[in-house]
């Protein structure tokens, strides 16, 4: 096996970035979340940007939206189950939107920049 030195190097870089950031404490621990938290939702918009350019994507996007034949969507729909998902998703959905503004106002009192 060969060792690839480009990904030694930024694995070595990385961590020592994860050393001073422990090290130098919770103020840098707050300012580094300001560039990771929204460096995933970029790479997923850019992600999804770049599929989109993708040959036979067109395809791919109208399948998935496509609607299926009246009677096969009614069948899905009398399933109980489905329903019973859909019901669990949103209470967990309104769980996760109630306990976000504590946590924010705990991330900022403790944050304090």
């Amino acid at each position: 096996r060969v060792l690839n030195l480009w990904l030694l190097l930024a694995l070595f870089f990385v961590w020592v970035v994860i050393y001073f950031i422990v090290f130098l404490g919770p103020k840098v621990t707050g300012r580094v979340t300001w560039i990771t938290m929204p460096l995933p939702v970029i790479t997923i918009i850019i992600l999804f940007i770049i599929a989109l350019t993708l040959p036979g994507s067109g395809k791919g996007v109208s399948a998935y939206l496509n609607v299926p034949e009246s009677d096969e969507f009614l069948r899905r729909l009398s399933v109980g189950a489905i329903w019973s998902e859909a019901v669990t998703a949103s209470f967990m959905f309104s769980k996760i939107i109630c306990d976000v503004p504590r946590e924010c106002h705990t991330f900022w009192r403790i944050a304090k920049f």
